[in-house]
């Protein structure tokens, strides 16, 4: 945040629009503060973040559960006809 002849400028990051919405209205109580610029970025909860469920995970619990299958039907073998 910086503060120039009264204008308030507000700059970070939150998750929500509620909070971004929140910290100006905050702003414009401050007695002497005559405008708001609101710089805040909105970025929701996990984007960016590399979850437990990435591809590399999925990857590897497709290759662990694919060594366990049984071929079934495809043995290999077929009826001369």
């Amino acid at each position: 945040m910086t503060v120039h002849d009264g204008v308030v400028t507000l700059i970070g990051t939150v998750d929500s629009f509620l909070k971004k919405w929140a910290a100006e209205r905050a702003a414009l109580r401050v007695k002497g503060v005559r405008a708001v610029v609101n710089h805040i970025e909105v970025v929701p909860r996990g984007l960016g973040v590399r979850t437990r469920t990435s591809p590399g995970r999925w990857r590897q619990r497709w290759k662990r559960t694919r060594r366990f299958r049984t071929s079934g039907s495809r043995s290999g073998s077929r009826k001369a006809g």
